[in-house]
């Protein structure tokens, strides 16, 4: 009955997609329910192009060795999974509170099924850190969970077992503390409810058909070794296996909805397509509390078309009061000019080069002319030279391109157009104006 841990990679592969994260850092214990979930989640982030580094560690050393090394966290990551039992999830936390890791520069994603208040336990010498202190770190952190109606919300949603969710778990602690009970309440008490609903569902459906399927009853005493046709389950031992494959296809076909939500089957594991996304939040008295704030909804089999919805008013804004954490990979922007600015900017390039080019033209055909010998027209060409150069410069600087390649040429172009026609204008005009200068301080100069 109990879910697959590994499903749980789906509400957190969920909020990354609806975050728009690109990069996330996993922290794994290695033990084989955590490497499982974080083996599913790496395939769905591959898949969707989504890069993410792991640091693992074995459960006898701790995350000492890694810490000691610098391993612990990946310096190019903001946005971490803790994927560890609470214990070592308390020595990460601490450890990220040492090195100053907070909202909003700094994410968490961790489980929801750990004990209440774990952040506020024992820990090792290592890594002593207050309750209040890993709060720090923990404030908006996101933590997943499969979706029990008795534990989180929908308490009084309906179901198929006459009892809501919330009816349930009165009726249970209503015996807890009496004899000759006497235990505490414990997590899995909703599952092992729906798990008896589950066997009774089958077995009401195998009775049916040994009722109805008179081929079926024959073959059940046979297997038995009965002669009568009469076969009925109470008749069943385990080994007859026609009755058990019976009994096991009734089971793998049971879909209702119980007080641990929708329960049916998939090659023998129970399928979960509704998940919970939970925050830890500060509460009017000061204190935390870890509230719902998304359902992550499985569309396919495979777990990699999900749909991510806020419970009502619930949005971003409240969510990440001071804005969607960064996933520490930089921001590409295209910028780009306003249409109507380059078009101005192109009139007055094209009347700039179209002058120059006049100027260029008419020093050719009149250099011969004494004022314009008088001007250096060999000087002059370069001067147009300069101009035209520049001019294209800004043509560069203005062309509507978004392609990579493109605008990596023309960034590259763009300092040599400038510094070449500057120096071939404004250069030549410096020389011209020195001579003029040396011309008129030196009134009988030799001939230069």
């Amino acid at each position: 009955m109990l879910p697959s841990e590994a499903d749980i990679s789906a509400a957190i592969y969920g909020a990354i997609q609806a975050y728009g994260w690109g990069y996330l850092a996993i922290i794994t214990q290695n033990e084989n329910i955590l490497t499982l979930t974080t083996a599913e989640l790496g395939e769905k982030l591959q898949a969707a192009g989504v890069r993410y580094s792991e640091r693992m560690f074995e459960t006898k050393d701790g995350i000492s060795l890694l810490n000691n090394n610098g391993g612990l966290f990946d310096p190019r990551a903001r946005i971490f999974f803790i994927a560890t039992f609470s214990s070592h999830a308390r020595d990460i936390i601490c450890a990220a509170y040492k090195k100053g890791y907070r909202y909003p520069q700094y994410m968490f994603l961790t489980y929801a099924w750990y004990p209440p208040q774990w952040w506020d336990r024992e820990t090792s010498p290592d890594f002593n850190c207050t309750g209040e202190e890993r709060l720090e770190v923990l404030n908006h952190t996101l933590a997943f969970l499969h979706f029990p109606f008795v534990r989180f919300g929908d308490v009084n949603a309906s179901t198929d077992v006459n009892v809501t969710g919330y009816e349930y778990m009165e009726a249970v602690q209503k015996h807890v503390d009496e004899p000759p009970f006497n235990f505490s309440l414990i997590a899995g008490a909703g599952f092992c409810h729906d798990a008896t609903w589950t066997l009774a569902y089958a077995l009401n459906r195998t009775v049916m058909e040994l009722m109805n399927d008179e081929d079926l009853r024959q073959n059940a005493s046979i297997a038995s070794g009965l002669n009568s046709s009469d076969f009925s389950l109470a008749d069943f031992s385990y080994q007859n296996n026609v009755v058990q494959q019976t009994m096991l296809q009734h089971l793998t076909y049971t879909h209702f909805t119980g007080v641990t939500g929708q329960v049916k089957f998939h090659e023998g594991i129970r399928d979960v397509d509704d998940l919970r996304v939970l925050q830890i939040q500060r509460n009017s008295t000061g204190g935390y509390d870890w509230v719902k704030i998304a359902s992550v909804i499985i569309n396919n089999e495979n777990a990699t078309d999900v749909s991510f919805r806020y419970v009502s008013g619930v949005s971003n804004d409240t969510v990440f009061p001071e804005g969607i954490p960064h996933d520490g990979i930089p921001l590409v922007e295209d910028v780009t000019i306003h249409l109507s600015l380059t078009i101005l900017i192109s009139l007055f390039v094209a009347a700039g080069l179209a002058f120059s080019i006049v100027c260029l033209v008419f020093n050719t055909l009149f250099r011969q002319r004494k004022l314009i010998r008088l001007s250096s027209p060999n000087l002059n060409y370069i001067i147009c030279v300069g101009a035209i150069i520049l001019y294209l410069d800004m043509i560069l600087l203005v062309i509507p391109s978004t392609d990579r390649r493109v605008v990596s040429v023309l960034c590259n172009l763009n300092p040599w157009f400038t510094s070449i026609g500057y120096s071939l204008c404004y250069g030549t005009i410096v020389v011209k104006m020195f001579r003029v200068y040396y011309i008129y301080s030196n009134p009988s100069p030799r001939k230069k």
